[in-house]
Formats: C-alpha cells, structure tokens, sequence
C-alpha cells in the first residue's frame, strides 16, 4: 500500500493505466477547463483521475503545482489504496474501510521544523494566493 501521493500515483500507473490521464499541455483551471473536461468524460460515463501538469495561476502564468482531480472516483482506486486489488472495490472494500475505522492508528507527530509543509513559508506581502492553481467549479463562484 502506497504511503504518498506519488507512489500511489505511480503503483495507479503500473496497476490501472487507463485510470490516470495526465495533460500536459496548460490549462487554466479557472477558467473552468479543468471543470469542463470533467463533465465531459462523466457525460461518457468516464471517470479517470486527471493530472494537470501545467495549470495556470491566477495570475495567469504557469504554475510549480500540479492538479489532481477525480483520484478516489471509482471503488476500484479506493481498493488499491488500500493495499486491496482494484477488483474488490465493492463488499471487501466496505468489509476493509469497517476494519480500519475500528483500529484507528494515532497520527506520526512530526517536529514543526521538519514538517515538508514548511518547506516554504512566505509571509505578509510576499505570500500571494494568487500563486496557485485555483479551481474554479460553479459560474457563480466568488474570486478568492
């Protein structure tokens, strides 16, 4: 069972390729790109996780983050993250999340310094949200 996002998105690969689109060319998610591919492929009964490589910011230039979209869609994906086959995504799945929610395990307490969401911290004028990939959903979304 894949512990990351990136080695769940690389065991994704190997196990259910065709789950897993991955578009390379820029989109702008808030422009409802993202959103508009989405409701295409779910108009086909298609529900792939995306990967958008090269989304804009806000500000309209590319952005240093990925977008995932769409990972836990299927029963199937949430089997292989589990560490199940993606074939038992209905009774063993259930059967499986039952379990775990009974055997709860305490979260791993990481030292605030060495926590990976520190690895950048910018601050009062230089933080800018704008930096982001934000996705927008709905026409009637407020700006962020």
């Amino acid at each position: 069972m894949a512990k990351k996002l990136k080695e769940f998105l690389s065991q994704l690969e190997d196990r259910l390729p065709a789950d897993l689109l991955r578009i390379d060319r820029p989109i702008d998610p808030s422009r409802f790109e993202v959103t508009a591919l989405l409701q295409h492929l779910e108009n086909r009964s298609r529900f792939p996780a995306l990967l958008f490589e090269k989304p804009l910011n806000l500000h309209g230039k590319p952005s240093s983050f990925p977008v995932l979209s769409n990972l836990f869609a299927t029963r199937g994906r949430c089997a292989l993250a589990l560490g199940l086959d993606p074939k038992d995504g209905a009774l063993p799945l259930s059967l499986e999340y039952a379990r775990r929610e009974e055997q709860l395990i305490p979260p791993v307490k990481v030292p605030a310094r060495e926590a990976p969401v520190k690895e950048v911290i910018k601050c009062d004028k230089e933080a800018d949200i704008y930096e982001f990939p934000i996705v927008r959903h709905h026409a009637m979304d407020p700006a962020p």
